[in-house]
C-alpha cells in the first residue's frame, strides 16, 4: 500500500479488500463502506445531513437493492454461457 495513504484510508482499503474475498452479500446486507465520501458529496447542508443520516442511508440501500433487482431481471444466463463458451 502506498505510504501516502493516511491510516483510516488504509484501514478502509484493507476492509474493502477483505470484503471482496468473502462470499457475495445480498444487496440489502452490503456494508456501506463509502458513507463518509457519500455524505461529503451529497448536495445537502451538513446540519440537515446530521438529522437525516438514517433516511439517506435508507435511500442509498433502496437504490442498491433496486439496481440489483434490475440487473437480475436483465441477466440472461443462456446468453452469458454461450458468450463464455464462444470465447473459451
Amino acid at each position: 500500500m502506498p505510504s501516502t495513504l493516511r491510516r483510516p484510508n488504509r484501514q478502509k482499503l484493507a476492509a474493502s479488500g477483505k470484503l471482496q474475498l468473502e462470499a457475495p452479500h445480498q444487496a440489502h446486507r452490503l456494508p456501506l463502506l463509502a458513507e463518509t465520501v457519500l455524505f461529503a458529496t451529497i448536495p445537502v447542508h451538513a446540519e440537515q445531513r446530521r438529522s437525516e443520516t438514517i433516511a439517506i442511508k435508507g435511500a442509498l440501500r433502496f437504490q442498491i437493492v433496486t439496481t440489483q433487482q434490475e440487473l437480475e431481471r436483465r441477466f440472461g444466463a443462456q446468453m452469458t454461457a454461450r458468450n463464455i463458451l464462444m470465447w473459451a
